[in-house]
């Protein structure tokens, strides 16, 4: 069964607004430009043929474009008042969704975050419809089953392993190498961070967040310090800012944008939902549209690599300049969005 806690949608952390946060920044030791990585036998490290290859997809934007322009987030239309019938006239659907702050409510606590029953019932109608992926931040398997169902693809790490609803698994090559460094970065963060009430530090598979949610106004400084002189000492690791968390990752030129783009076309080259197969062919022989829907600044890698046709949903209107070309106020309006997708599906069902 999924897990479905109701509960109202906020934010910020209870009682208190959200601390300020200096501006996004890329350590630098963050790999830049390069190729889709590839397994140390050459085979693509499992990534799909056509992204090994370099090959496009007719109609699907296989390759990021470089020119979606940045736009001022209270400027964009609403996503509610997309005719998602017309869009979806003689197209493949697929959905990638954030989690945690689009799904589901931040909270105080990164563990206590759980999708409200609502959205639950939006996905299950949603993914009966069309083939639909989650890119989170979280560790893959805690992502699934803080979702629980079983027909979607599911991304961890933001994107360094997902995982298709047929069950079929891939993990970054290069992101494995870096498996065990984060055990003695960790062991620095926890000591350096010891001190201020509240610090949190998250470890997961490829990376480590360190969590400011519950720090202090007046320990806010002294946290930033600690994180950094901490990357500073540690070669090989990336660095950004997300909402009240830094994030270290290997410094692998891999983000959502580029997740996004290899579940698509392994979902593409595999399938997605097994019940789906019959109608699978003529479907994929169609252009795909595809949806991105996101709240914070790693989910700009995902929106900048959609078509021109593509719909990237903001949430909300953050203080940077976005590249989605729609909005919506908070998660709420965002599984209105989804549920008026799965309603507009209903009228044009997969098996066509």
């Amino acid at each position: 069964m999924p897990r479905a806690v109701a509960a109202p949608r906020q934010q910020n952390p209870p009682g208190r607004a959200p601390p300020a946060a200096p501006p996004c920044r890329r350590h630098p030791h963050t790999a830049a430009g390069g190729q889709l990585p590839s397994s140390p036998s050459g085979d693509g490290g499992g990534l799909p043929r056509s992204l090994r290859q370099g090959g496009g997809w007719a109609g699907g934007g296989l390759a990021p474009d470089d020119h979606v322009p940045e736009r001022d987030a209270r400027t964009l239309p609403s996503a509610l008042d997309i005719d998602l019938r017309a869009r979806l006239a003689g197209r493949t659907p697929l959905v990638f969704l954030d989690d945690e702050g689009t799904l589901a409510p931040i909270v105080e606590r990164p563990e206590e975050a759980h999708l409200p029953a609502l959205t639950v019932e939006v996905l299950t109608r949603l993914a009966q419809r069309c083939p639909v992926a989650i890119i989170s931040g979280r560790v893959l398997a805690d992502v699934r089953e803080r979702v629980g169902l079983a027909n979607i693809a599911y991304a961890g790490s933001h994107g360094f392993d997902f995982m298709t609803p047929d069950g079929n698994e891939w993990h970054h090559p290069e992101g494995e190498r870096f498996v065990p460094p984060p055990n003695r970065v960790e062991a620095q963060l926890r000591e350096r961070t010891r001190s201020i009430a509240g610090a949190q530090i998250e470890r997961k598979r490829f990376s480590l967040s360190a969590h400011y949610r519950r720090v202090g106004r007046a320990d806010l400084s002294a946290f930033e310090v600690a994180v950094l002189d901490v990357i500073a000492k540690n070669p090989g690791l990336s660095h950004t800012l997300g909402k009240m968390v830094h994030d270290l990752k290997p410094a692998i030129d891999w983000n959502k944008g580029k997740a996004l783009l290899a579940m698509r076309a392994r979902m593409r080259e595999q399938g997605s939902d097994p019940a789906l197969a019959a109608a699978r062919p003529r479907r994929w022989s169609r252009p795909p549209l595809t949806i991105y829907i996101g709240d914070d600044r790693s989910d700009e890698d995902a929106f900048a690599v959609l078509g021109g046709d593509d719909v990237g949903v903001v949430i909300g209107a953050p203080a940077y300049p976005t590249r989605a070309r729609y909005t919506v106020r908070d998660g709420d309006e965002a599984s209105a969005f989804l549920g008026r997708r799965a309603d507009a599906l209903h009228a044009a069902p997969y098996s066509e």
